[in-house]
């Protein structure tokens, strides 16, 4: 019988307890099974950001990540999209592009109006039932003044529930901010302000297109109504 004393412990024990280094080779590691197992528990108990990393995955609100990405309307991301445009005048003209998107599939709504609202924020999320082809459960907002108790309670009291996003958390509603900066380099770049009602057509338009006829890399080169 071949033995081996463990570097760890000390102890002399057949080379059998000794665990392979890897499995293309036939050399054994200095300290044996039970060390290594130790060795294992002592490295969890230090590392502190795998521990909240290892809970994370089994917390409800990772599953309810992981669900949203596989099931239409189970979370829509609703965001604001400042925009400051030039008329013909070269005057600057403000108005504020109100988005949603699915967290799974990426269909979106789109609408603009010229006032920062909860008033309007409720009469786009009306839309947003109206438009999408499926059920709504979760709409989820940063803490914009726009999303505050009467933007709250409309969308409770349409049977959705309304979540926020932590404070200072962006990257937590990131299809939302992604596609906002795809509506500037896609849309707005190209666009010539002249009216309302010519910039809200146009929208319109492009609202369609994104939804039915551009490819999406996310997707598989998909469109939105293709998955």
């Amino acid at each position: 019988m071949t033995t081996r004393i463990c570097t760890r412990c000390g102890l002399e024990k057949d080379i059998e307890e000794f665990p392979l280094r890897n499995r293309f080779t036939s050399r054994r590691q200095s300290y044996c099974m039970t060390c290594r197992s130790e060795m294992g528990k002592e490295w969890y108990e230090n590392n502190k950001d795998y521990q909240k990393a290892n809970a994370r995955k089994h917390s409800t609100e990772y599953r309810e990540a992981i669900r949203a990405k596989t099931v239409a309307g189970h979370q829509v991301q609703v965001d604001v999209k400042f925009l400051q445009l030039k008329d013909q005048a070269g005057k600057t003209v403000k108005r504020y592009q109100y988005t949603a998107i699915d967290d799974a599939i990426r269909i979106r709504a789109l609408q603009i109006y010229p006032e920062y609202t909860q008033q309007r924020a409720i009469q786009f999320m009306d839309y947003v039932v109206e438009r999408f082809p499926f059920r709504i459960s979760t709409i989820r907002t940063d803490w914009g003044h726009e999303f505050q108790a009467r933007f709250h309670w409309h969308v409770e009291d349409q049977g959705m529930r309304h979540v926020y996003i932590k404070p200072q958390t962006p990257q937590l509603n990131g299809k939302v901010d992604r596609s906002h900066r795809t509506d500037q380099t896609e849309f707005y770049q190209l666009l010539t302000y002249t009216d309302d009602i010519d910039l809200n057509a146009k929208l319109k338009a492009w609202e369609n297109f994104y939804n039915y006829d551009r490819p999406h890399l996310s997707l598989a080169g998909k469109t939105p109504y293709e998955v």
